[in-house]
């Protein structure tokens, strides 16, 4: 992504968070389609769908839910989606989320 690509239709913080979180989505969507098989070789094995072609109703509301959450998340002041995709998406504790924002951990 460049800045060439920026239009001006929103902040350019605005902006810039939509790239992270498209990134953070991606790599959940990523990491979603990965599967690990457990330590027990005895462990019992159940079959799932893993991608949207397995199973169209499903893939229709994982598509839906992804939908609803990314408008909340873009409705959301710029402060809150950072902390909300440092946390909830790319998995970082409230000291590492704090410390990314410059923070006391107390606040996030």
């Amino acid at each position: 992504v460049s800045l060439a690509a920026f239009r001006g239709e929103s902040t350019l913080a605005t902006w810039l968070s939509r790239i992270v979180i498209n990134e953070a989505l991606g790599r959940v969507r990523k990491k979603r389609r990965t599967v690990g098989m457990p330590d027990n070789p005895e462990a019992q094995i159940i079959r799932f769908p893993l991608n949207s072609n397995d199973d169209p109703e499903r893939a229709m509301a994982q598509r839906q839910i992804l939908a609803l959450v990314e408008r909340a998340t873009d409705s959301l002041p710029d402060i809150y989606r950072m902390v909300f995709v440092a946390r909830v998406i790319e998995g970082l504790s409230m000291e590492e989320t704090a410390d990314l924002l410059g923070v006391r951990p107390e606040t996030i």
